[in-house]
């Protein structure tokens, strides 16, 4: 009733005082995820805090609708907009005074967001270039947040590195994306999470929760997981959210290749319980082909036939959220959820959870949260290699000890195509950089976690796999010159030291 309530104050709110702000957390109102990259070519906003705003003038001047900050220069931005035209600026805060200010911009985008144009509510490869600082609308000074939980990446947007115990990852938060999904939003617009920085060498598990879950439900699988061969990723959203949008945003994140780039070298697995299994398996809809050379789909206890509780709440409800309208079992959304078969080189493993320990059961059989015939309709089925069930309620098949074990051995067969002697290098790590004021901290972390591997490289110990790797050897024996930062790094280390130890297998 809580939200309820709070829902009818917007609605209020919006025909007194209208503002974009307060139609973005409308959930009757349609929202827009907009992404793209910040690009600084010249790295020179390297070292200085930068933030992203889009402006609109719809129902007032210059309002403020959405922001992000502790944005990494070369790294995704998102933003979450209702329908309307925007300006998008980028600022840093020059005078490092903790404020965004209007004579600090340093990048701008105009766009419009329409259903009409964007069926899909996702707008990427909105990127913006930056540039000299320039004074473009008369703003409010906007308080930089207080930040010093959020460990910086090199290689992820701000915020995408935290360990599972973080707030972020809390129930408080999680029942937050699911009846508040654009507050939700507000603190974390990225949806893509990781715990460790990214090593090129390792395979990516991607988890990806249900209905008002979270990250950290996977603890049991993580724990459990080599994380010398696999590093764990997380898609962490609003569960209340518009699941095709939901699907087209995975896709654009993981499968698209746009933002992270495919590696040849690695397969991929998407670990999926409940609701997130029919997200993943519409986001393969949007796929081609398989975004690696192999890539393996696990879904749990996932509701591949709706709900049929979503019905009667769609019709009788206070408070419909638009997920839970998708999960109708007469929705577009699950009525075409099979409408394409799987991509060339995508497996699916179909696990379903058939432990009920309610004392009173009505309806059909299940998990105690969704029917077995949902988790098994026929086109799933046909479409999945293998199913498999286990004797475990819906949410307590993440801890189960059968389950997990039997999932972690699908993963361990998993194999990267990556030479096994290459492997032995990379996972040697790399050297020492002692002269850390010479060094950008993306430089230090190349060296210290690559150096052993490109070593080899540069004494011929390894051949290269590709032509990039002879691009790369070609630069280290000075046969042209370097243009990669990695190239430039390895150059610069060598020359502070010219006496590397002799190195062998």
């Amino acid at each position: 009733m809580k939200h309820v309530a709070i829902q009818s104050d917007y609605a209020k709110l919006q025909q007194s005082d209208p503002t974009l702000l307060n139609l973005k957390h409308m959930l009757d109102q349609d929202t827009f995820f907009v992404f793209g990259q910040i690009i600084d070519g010249t790295h020179q906003y390297t070292h200085y805090p930068l933030a992203i705003a889009g402006f609109s003038d719809q129902y007032k001047k210059n309002e403020r609708v959405d922001a992000m900050f502790n944005i990494t220069p070369n790294t995704h931005y998102g933003l979450n907009l209702p329908a309307g035209r925007y300006q998008l600026l980028v600022m840093a805060d020059l005078n490092r005074n903790n404020q965004f200010e209007h004579d600090e911009v340093i990048g701008q985008k105009q766009l419009e967001v329409t259903l009409e144009h964007i069926p899909n509510k996702v707008l990427g490869k909105m990127d913006i270039e930056l540039n000299s600082p320039t004074s473009v609308v008369d703003f409010a000074a906007i308080e930089a947040p207080v930040t010093s939980d959020i460990e910086e990446s090199i290689f992820y947007p701000a915020g995408s590195l935290r360990p599972l115990n973080d707030p972020f990852f809390s129930r408080e938060m999680s029942t937050l994306g699911l009846y508040h999904p654009a507050a939700f939003l507000e603190s974390s617009p990225n949806m893509f999470y990781a715990l460790e920085e990214d090593l090129s060498y390792k395979i990516p598990v991607i988890f990806v929760h249900g209905i008002n879950g979270s990250p950290r439900e996977f603890s049991s699988f993580i724990n459990n997981l080599d994380r010398s061969r696999y590093k764990p990723w997380f898609f962490y959203y609003p569960s209340g959210a518009d699941l095709n949008q939901l699907a087209t945003f995975f896709y654009n994140i993981f499968l698209s290749g746009d933002v992270i780039p495919h590696n040849k070298y690695l397969p991929m697995i998407i670990v999926a319980h409940s609701m997130g299994g029919i997200v993943i398996r519409e986001a393969l809809n949007l796929t081609e082909k398989a975004p690696a050379p192999e890539l393996l789909f696990i879904s749990i206890a996932s509701p591949f036939g709706g709900h049929p509780a979503a019905a009667s709440g769609e019709e009788n409800g206070l408070l419909v959220l638009p997920s839970w309208r998708d999960l109708n079992p007469a929705s577009d959304f699950v009525q075409n959820l099979f409408r394409r078969p799987l991509p060339e080189k995508v497996k699916h493993l179909l696990i379903y959870a058939y432990g009920n320990n309610n004392t009173l059961k009505l309806g059909a059989n299940n998990d105690g949260v969704v029917p077995l015939h949902s988790q098994l309709v026929t086109a799933a089925q046909l479409q999945s290699y293998k199913q498999i069930g286990f004797n475990a309620g819906h949410t307590e098949i993440l801890t189960d000890p059968e389950t997990v074990q039997y999932v972690i051995q699908q993963l361990q067969s998993v194999n990267t195509l990556l030479p096994p002697e290459h492997m032995v290098w990379f996972r040697k790590g790399g050297f020492k950089v002692e002269r850390e004021s010479d060094f950008s901290k993306a430089e230090k972390y190349f060296i210290e976690h690559f150096g052993y591997y490109i070593h080899a490289l540069d004494k011929g110990i390894l051949n290269p796999l590709d032509e990039e790797q002879t691009q790369f050897v070609s630069v280290l024996r000075h046969e042209q010159p370097a243009t990669h930062p990695a190239e430039k790094a390895w150059l610069k280390y060598k020359k502070f030291n010219p006496d590397l130890p002799v190195i062998r297998e």
